[in-house]
């Protein structure tokens, strides 16, 4: 009994979760980039649900296809936006393989992507790097910071404020040590 206790508490992972993944049959979940635990992950509520023991559950069974997140193809092509969730940090950005790094401030962050303030505004379809850290409601642990990959889906400017929204295709967690060097 106190052997069992003793391993609970000395070999607990402090879990840190990786952006959500998308399963074939359309449901997320995250795995523990610490020890490879999967959990289930509801974009509606952004929260974390139980954990994921069988590969079945997300693993894509050979010759079976992602089903499409939308139709616009058809008669309605509305459907209500994506759940954000607020986030207010800093973040550095840049256009892919250039020196120059930009200074921005996070708004909110979505299953797609995220939007923030700009010091620059980047034409669309740029592919550019962001770092920042990532809400530790969607990777469960407080100063996780990520560089990612993605490009420019949207900019907004009212001659006061300027706005970039970014579609995230790539993303890796990085020791802050690197992240306040660049």
């Amino acid at each position: 009994m106190a052997e069992t206790l003793l391993k609970r508490i000395l070999f607990t992972c402090r879990h840190e979760f990786s952006w959500p993944r998308r399963t074939p049959n359309g449901s997320y979940y995250q795995v523990c980039l610490q020890c490879g635990t999967k959990y289930r992950y509801d974009w509606s509520t952004m929260r974390r649900g139980a954990r994921i023991d069988s590969a079945e559950d997300v693993e894509p069974a050979p010759g079976l296809a992602l089903k499409p997140v939308r139709n616009c193809g058809g008669r309605h092509g509305w459907h209500p936006r994506e759940r954000r969730l607020r986030v207010n940090v800093p973040v550095l950005y840049r256009c892919l393989d250039s020196a120059e790094w930009f200074h921005g401030q996070t708004e909110n962050i979505s299953r797609s992507g995220l939007l923030f303030s700009a010091e620059k505004l980047l034409p669309l379809e740029t592919e550019l790097e962001m770092i920042f850290e990532m809400p530790e409601e969607i990777c469960g642990v407080s100063e996780g910071n990520v560089l990612c990959r993605g490009r420019v889906a949207r900019t907004e400017s009212d001659g006061v404020r300027q706005q970039l929204a970014a579609a995230i295709a790539d993303y890796e967690f990085i020791p802050k040590d690197k992240a306040a060097g660049m």
